[in-house]
């Protein structure tokens, strides 16, 4: 979902964990635009709470808010974005 904070344009991003132990979830931040898909340099990893969800905000988990234009810079409104090399794991 895109969001802004701060008058910088965001994208947060929520995970949902539907079993009843906490699951580590891994990937890379992407930006699809003109084409190509550029990557964030660092992947991420968040902990989520059995029978919980994690979701990202302007005041909440930093690994869950991607600022577009730390990855590609893009004209506002452009671009799609999407995890890379998503893993859950117990």
């Amino acid at each position: 979902m895109k969001m802004t904070c701060n008058n910088e344009e965001y994208i947060v991003i929520k995970f949902k964990n539907t079993n009843n132990y906490q699951v580590a979830v891994e990937w890379t931040d992407a930006i699809y635009y003109n084409g190509v898909w550029s990557t964030g340099s660092n992947t991420k990893k968040v902990y989520v709470p059995a029978n919980s969800e994690s979701t990202g905000s302007c005041s909440g988990e930093i690994k869950l808010k991607v600022n577009i234009n730390s990855i590609v810079n893009l004209p506002s409104g452009s671009g799609h974005y999407s995890t890379m090399g998503l893993t859950v794991s117990q």
